[in-house]
């Protein structure tokens, strides 16, 4: 039997750079669907070479789950209760706070 590669194993987090590339979904649409309710809000943190947000993983299977169901015509608030059903309550808004359009 061969031997087996190591799986590479991604970070707990998710820039906004990698939400907003991989989701296809404007930084403004992001901060929208966090003060709706139905993303989690990113972590602001700073790691010496400026200011960065840290999504949590999940909000990328979220955020692609809101957008699929976007397109089959379901509104926001449509949406919400099957976020809530799927991954249960976010974090409260104060503990941290949408990425701002000059983040870098």
């Amino acid at each position: 039997m061969p031997p087996r590669s190591p799986k590479k194993l991604e970070p707990p987090f998710a820039t906004t750079e990698e939400m907003v590339a991989i989701t296809d979904v404007e930084r403004q649409t992001l901060r929208h669907w966090i003060r709706r309710g139905l993303l989690p809000p990113a972590k602001i943190v700073s790691d010496g070479n400026g200011v960065k947000s840290r999504w949590p993983r999940v909000a990328l299977e979220q955020a692609r789950f809101i957008k699929e169901m976007r397109a089959q015509l379901y509104s926001l608030d449509e949406i919400k209760p099957m976020v809530l059903e799927r991954w249960g309550p976010h974090p409260p808004a104060g503990k941290a706070k949408p990425p701002d359009d000059d983040e870098k």
